[in-house]
Formats: C-alpha cells, sequence, structure tokens
C-alpha cells in the first residue's frame, strides 16, 4: 500500500495565570511560537495545529479534537509555563500516541531590559518540566527535545523524533505479508504468526493457490505497460535487453503490488527460490518485484526474511535507503562491500 503521512496532532501550552503580566498580545505571541516550532514538519507530516491550551473551554475542545483526530504522534509545545493536569487530560485523549514534548526557546540572550513580562513569556524550560513529570508520575514516557528556534539543527532533531514516533506507532498492528516459508535451515529469519502477534504485528499468510492465480492473470498489456515506465524509476543510464525473463520477472511485479494494495500490507517477503517464485508456471526469481514494491515505500525482503522486512520498513519510514542485498565480500581498499 502506499505510506501515508503520520498524523500530527501539536498542541501549545500556555498559563492564563500570567497574562494580565505579559500583556495583551502574549496569546498570538505564543501562537506565533507554536506556529515556529512545527513549521519544519509540513513537508513529512500531516501536521494539526490545534492550537493553545488556555482555559477549561480549550480543554474541552481540545480532548474532542485529539480523540476525534486520533494521531499518530502527540506532539505538545509548552510555550511558557504550562499547567500540566488540563494537558495531561487532553494526552490521554490519546492513550496509544507516543508523546514528543518540544522545548523550542526564542530568546537567546538576556538584557537589561529582561523584566518579568519576559521571564513568563520565556519560561518553556519550565513548561516542559512540569509536562514531563506528571507525565512520568502517571506512567507514559515522553520524549523531550530542547533546542533554539533559530538552529537548523534543532529542528532537524525534531522532525526525527517525529519520524521516529509515527513508526514506532505504526508498528503496532503492522501488516506483514508472508509469500513462502524461508528456505529450509534459515531458522534465523523466519516469523511466525505468535511471534508477529507478541509485538502487535499481524502476519499475513498467503496462500500458493491464490499467488498463483494472481500471478497468471497479470496480462501481456500489464507487462508491457510496466515496462515503459520502468525508465522512469531506473537510474539515470541503466540499460537492459527485454527478454522473457525479464517479463516473467514484471509479471511477478505487477501481482506482488495489487497484493499488496488488496491487502494493505505494511512489509513482507517473498520466497522466490521456490514454489511462489521459479516454481510458477510463468515464474521467476523476485528481485524486480520487491525491489520495486521497495522503492515505492512498502518495502520487500527475499527468502522469506521477515525479520528484515521489518527492519527495512523502520529504515524506510526514518527517511533512509532500503534495499535487500547480501553483503558478502568487503573490498578494503576501498573500504567498501
Amino acid at each position: 500500500m502506499s505510506p501515508r503521512s503520520p498524523r500530527i496532532a501539536a498542541i501549545g501550552g500556555f498559563m492564563q495565570y500570567f497574562e494580565p503580566i505579559m500583556g495583551p498580545d502574549s496569546r498570538r505571541d505564543r501562537t506565533a511560537h507554536l506556529d515556529h516550532t512545527i513549521a519544519g514538519l509540513n513537508a513529512e507530516a500531516e501536521i494539526h495545529n490545534l492550537g493553545l491550551l488556555v482555559d477549561e473551554t480549550d480543554e474541552a475542545r481540545l480532548v474532542e479534537a485529539v480523540r476525534q483526530l486520533a494521531p499518530d504522534v502527540l506532539l505538545i509545545v509548552p510555550t511558557m509555563a504550562t499547567p500540566p493536569g488540563p494537558m495531561l487530560r487532553v494526552i490521554g485523549a490519546a492513550p496509544d500516541a507516543p508523546v514528543i514534548i518540544a522545548c523550542s526557546h526564542g530568546l537567546e540572550s538576556i538584557s537589561a531590559e529582561y523584566a518579568m513580562a519576559e521571564l513568563c513569556r520565556h519560561s518553556a524550560n519550565v513548561g516542559a518540566s512540569m509536562v514531563e513529570s506528571l507525565m512520568r508520575r502517571r506512567g507514559r514516557e515522553p520524549v523531550t527535545l530542547v533546542g533554539f528556534l533559530s538552529d537548523d539543527e534543532f529542528h532537524a532533531r525534531l522532525l526525527m523524533a517525529v519520524r521516529a514516533a509515527a513508526t514506532a506507532r505504526r508498528l503496532k498492528g503492522l501488516r506483514i505479508a508472508r509469500l513462502g516459508l524461508p528456505m529450509s535451515g534459515y531458522d534465523h529469519v523466519g516469523l511466525d504468526a505468535q511471534e508477529a502477534e507478541a509485538s502487535d504485528m499481524t502476519l499475513v499468510d498467503i496462500p500458493l493457490e491464490d499467488w498463483a492465480e494472481r500471478v497468471a492473470g497479470v496480462t501481456a498489456q500489464q507487462i508491457d505497460q510496466l515496462f515503459e515506465r520502468l525508465p522512469t524509476i531506473m537510474p539515470q543510464g541503466t540499460e537492459w535487453q527485454r527478454t522473457p525473463d525479464h517479463d516473467r520477472a514484471a509479471g511477478l511485479a505487477i501481482a506482488l503490488q495489487k497484493l499488496s494494495d488488496e491487502q494493505n500490507v505494511d512489509c513482507g517477503s517473498l520466497t522466490c527460490r521456490g514454489p511462489f517464485g521459479v516454481g510458477l508456471g510463468q515464474g521467476a526469481i523476485g528481485c524486480l518485484a520487491t525491489t520495486m514494491m521497495t522503492s515505492a515505500g512498502t518495502p520487500f525482503s527475499a527468502t522469506g526474511d521477515l525479520v528484515t522486512a521489518v527492519a527495512m520498513f523502520i529504515g524506510r519510514s526514518l527517511g533512509g535507503a532500503t534495499l535487500y542485498c547480501e553483503l558478502d565480500a568487503i573490498d578494503r581498499q576501498r573500504d567498501a562491500f
């Protein structure tokens, strides 16, 4: 299936008690702080900026919004000192979502004009400590990041934290397709239904009869269309001479894509050296199929290696490049495999 962007609910902490000290523009100013903190996440996540938690009306609004949204990740931005009780009640509306606390600082130097108004506005450290302390006392551990809004490095760390949290959330309920058991003796790579369930994952076992029917149903027109599209996704300069072997490999790729979409799987493995691959009537090695699936965002391994398939899913979700390939020999001179 096509991976969707993680759904992030961002909420800003605020303390109404200090509003008379901070001045009439304090909500606007602290909202701008929240906006600045999360601005760099829009390109890679579905951000829902739910605004500031100021009073009981906001608490009720935010509890309902979080419950309806069912976010993958909760991003809490204490824009100043933040009473943790109301914030934890909002956080409780998404009991399974990982929580990130972004303790972001806009003030970088303290001048002679620094007074109580500035102290209140720039008390994110206090707010982050308050929220994290109560969360840990209640048995829910957040990830807290501290940095300056002017630093690109802080925004990069926040982005990676969101990726990691969203990936961790997606592992719960991960759907893993298995097309064939590992080769005999490959006991280190297999995964059975009980092991998957122990990690809150679902093993989707594909019967050979179903797979064989899907591969046999691929048409010559579909294969031609794949080869028309192939140059647009291959590295520039790649050359090949189309052969019947390529056509059979393309048939596996087309069938695997359709199966993955219909079964709504996140990753998987195709054991092509056996009845699910070369043993089929129009069978082939599965490297083209698994590589195309991986490049499209649904990582597939070979040889029934579901452990590595999950690792590939994690790597891909964190923004890395993934390729299933054995690294056999080491070239010491070039420091390469």
